[in-house]
């Protein structure tokens, strides 16, 4: 059983981006901490053309081995096809750059292909955005998911917070919410595990904690400012026992 499991653990962690890039105007850099051998979060980072990217967070209720199969099968929904068609996108007839679902109603159409079954009693929450780098914005919906934490250049960190129903609960409506951004910001995603870890008398490391780690980290570079981050929860936790998976995704406009 245990090398089924881990043999499990490494197909999902094939599912995550291979890399995280440094480009010449926006960086990206990611951090998958489950609490079992499986997880129920997933991440990607989608590039649809040279400016436009799509970025998700993924959180299936509970954790473990039936939380990963649901997050595996949303990820393939979500995963472009090699024609560029999926969910997230499709292209017309010849060249061209393709169209892009507003994620709105990706969060919509998801709520139709997962509803809530009764006999897992799963749903999962979902912030998925688009980033324009023509227009420095950044389009996003939030499933019942924490809202992105904002690091502007001047001032402090702030977190956006964005209410919707996770998928498979309700349904909807799924507002998007427009963060338009300049050169040096840098927007984190991530799971509730972050916020919500607890130390050993179940104090949760809470959105102060979490704002002020971001704050810490701006004058780092932007990989080795997510490991802080992490570090700063885990240091938090001290020798409690994880109770839920962690996932962080970040990006930066660099100029």
């Amino acid at each position: 059983m245990r090398r089924d499991l881990a043999a499990a653990a490494r197909v999902q962690q094939a599912l995550l981006p291979p890399t995280a890039p440094v480009e010449n105007e926006v960086a990206f850099a990611w951090a998958y901490r489950p609490c079992d051998e499986l997880a129920g979060d997933l991440l990607n980072i989608v590039r649809f053309d040279e400016r436009r990217v799509g970025l998700y967070v993924l959180d299936v209720s509970g954790h473990g081995v039936a939380a990963a199969l649901l997050s595996v099968a949303i990820t393939q929904v979500l995963t472009p096809h090699p024609d560029g068609y999926s969910i997230l996108s499709r292209r017309g007839w010849g060249a061209g750059q393709p169209t892009l679902t507003p994620p709105g109603r990706v969060a919509e159409e998801l709520n139709k292909l997962f509803p809530f079954n009764p006999a897992t009693e799963q749903f999962f929450t979902l912030l998925y955005g688009i980033l324009n780098l023509d227009t420095r914005e950044f389009h996003f919906v939030s499933a019942g998911h924490p809202g992105p934490v904002h690091v502007p250049k001047d001032g402090q960190p702030i977190i956006h917070e964005a209410n919707g129903l996770p998928i498979g609960i309700g349904d909807g409506p799924y507002d998007e919410h427009v963060l338009r951004l300049q050169p040096g910001e840098r927007i984190f995603l991530y799971s509730d595990g972050l916020p919500e870890a607890m130390n050993k008398d179940s104090k949760q490391f809470g959105a102060v904690n979490l704002l002020g780690a971001a704050a810490q980290g701006r004058a780092l570079p932007l990989a080795e400012s997510v490991s802080a981050m992490i570090q700063a929860a885990e240091l938090w936790c001290g020798t409690a026992p994880a109770h839920d998976d962690i996932t962080l995704l970040a990006f930066e406009l660099t100029n």
